[in-house]
């Protein structure tokens, strides 16, 4: 029964046993172990300067409340919220990668290229327009 499966599933997770990674072919703690260092590399690379600027402009934004700086910080925000992730990720990618070449070429390994060009990811990307119309 399910309910037996899901606790021990949950058990064998507790006990450090995430399974088996069919894409990876290896252990999904090594597979994740793997790719750590490059999810930490991007979580400081985006966070810590994206919290500096919101502290800036929310700062900026409450000593010129409802003035022109406030008013202009609150239509980027708005347009930043209702703006698809995957779009802005993309013109990101044009920016800093094509325009400027401040960046090399990305370093996806070849599962990773192939994931982002499978039909699976083309439905997450046109479920999350949707959510954004």
């Amino acid at each position: 029964p399910f309910y037996i499966q899901y606790g021990r599933w949950i058990g064998n997770i507790l006990t450090g046993n995430l399974g088996w990674s069919e894409t990876a072919r290896q252990p999904v703690a090594h597979a994740l172990a793997s790719l750590l260092p490059a999810t930490l590399e991007l979580v400081l690379l985006a966070f810590i300067p994206g919290f500096l600027l919101a502290i800036y402009l929310g700062s900026r934004a409450g000593i010129h409340l409802n003035r022109w700086p406030d008013h202009v910080i609150r239509i980027f925000t708005i347009l930043g919220w209702s703006f698809p992730v995957y779009v802005f990720g993309l013109l990101m990618l044009l920016i800093f990668y094509s325009a400027l070449d401040w960046f090399p070429p990305g370093r996806l390994s070849q599962w990773a290229q192939a994931a982002v060009t499978s039909p699976g990811f083309t439905r997450y990307t046109g479920a999350n327009t949707i959510d954004a119309l």
